[in-house]
């Protein structure tokens, strides 16, 4: 999974990751991964031993995913390691299968999941702070990930050759750019199948409700039509869509007004009530002396 080049190199310079390790913290080669470097104006093409075949590349990416991203840790420094590992490693795959000029089922398939580790870290590592998880460059990748999966499904398509997983990856792309007033017409470019499957139409949907300013109908859609990893690629917007929720339920209600709590955090999908006093808090609104299942301006 990593060429014999690489391996010296990066032990010389120690630049062995803790998952290429055994427990006792001495170098385990079985576990070494090509890790991902820049390519530079002065830098050499790869010459054909150093880069992976095919299956080599399904081989590492079904090593990640086994070994190192179901192992997730709970602490947070070692979360950030974890997934710095994973998107070293993923964006090394992506790289050769664009050096490789792969345009098959098995890029499909690793770009795939490519896209699925980033939507799920962009929820699961939010709580991060910027010095330990990027957000803005999760998204740039899954960004590239999902405009990859454009061009590799319309060029397979040209040949006949069609994707169940394609509806899904649509519907992420449309459910990324919600705000987009131009969405539609992106939509409109998609097979009809695509086009008229439940992914990409609650994308739709979603985007309808944001442009619409019905925050409600917005989170209504995310609990009873969506997928975990739709409510994670769609997590990005949940402050702000919370944030303006609250303002205009103040500005609508005005002073003196109460509100029931457990309707607000449930309805704005708010973690529970402490999370959603955090959120009301900053417009003055407090729980009501009298009763705190209540609170009030």
């Amino acid at each position: 999974m990593c060429p014999e080049k690489e391996r010296y190199v990066r032990v010389v310079q120690k630049r062995i990751s803790p998952y290429e390790c055994n427990p006792d913290g001495s170098l385990n080669p079985s576990r070494l991964v090509k890790e991902y470097a820049r390519s530079a104006a002065d830098q050499d093409k790869p010459l054909p031993h150093e880069l992976r075949s095919k299956e080599l590349l399904e081989n590492s990416m079904g090593y990640l995913l086994k070994h190192v991203f179901d192992c997730a840790p709970n602490n947070e420094d070692d979360l950030a390691v974890w997934y710095d590992f994973l998107w070293s490693r993923t964006r090394a795959i992506r790289k050769e299968i664009t050096q490789l000029m792969l345009t098959d089922k098995t890029a499909v398939a690793l770009v795939e999941r490519c896209a699925r580790l980033h939507i799920l870290c962009a929820y699961k590592l939010c709580r991060l702070g910027f010095e330990k998880f990027d957000q803005n460059m999760n998204t740039e990748n899954l960004a590239k990930c999902l405009q990859s999966l454009r061009h590799l499904y319309e060029d397979l398509a040209a040949q006949g050759i069609v994707f169940d997983t394609e509806a899904e990856f649509r519907g992420y792309d449309v459910m990324l750019h919600l705000y987009d007033s131009n969405i539609l017409r992106q939509v409109l470019s998609y097979r009809k199948e695509v086009r008229d499957s439940r992914p990409v139409r609650l994308a739709l949907q979603l985007s309808s409700a944001l442009q619409n300013k019905n925050y409600v109908r917005f989170f209504r859609l995310l609990r009873r039509d969506a997928t975990f990893l739709q409510c994670c690629i769609c997590h990005r917007y949940f402050n702000t869509v919370q944030a303006k929720a609250l303002l205009t339920m103040m500005t609508a209600y005005g002073r003196n007004s109460v509100f029931p709590l457990d309707t607000i955090w449930r309805v704005l999908a708010f973690d529970d009530r402490e999370d959603a006093l955090k959120s009301l808090a900053v417009y003055g609104v407090q729980q009501n002396d009298m009763d705190y299942n209540q609170v009030c301006q």
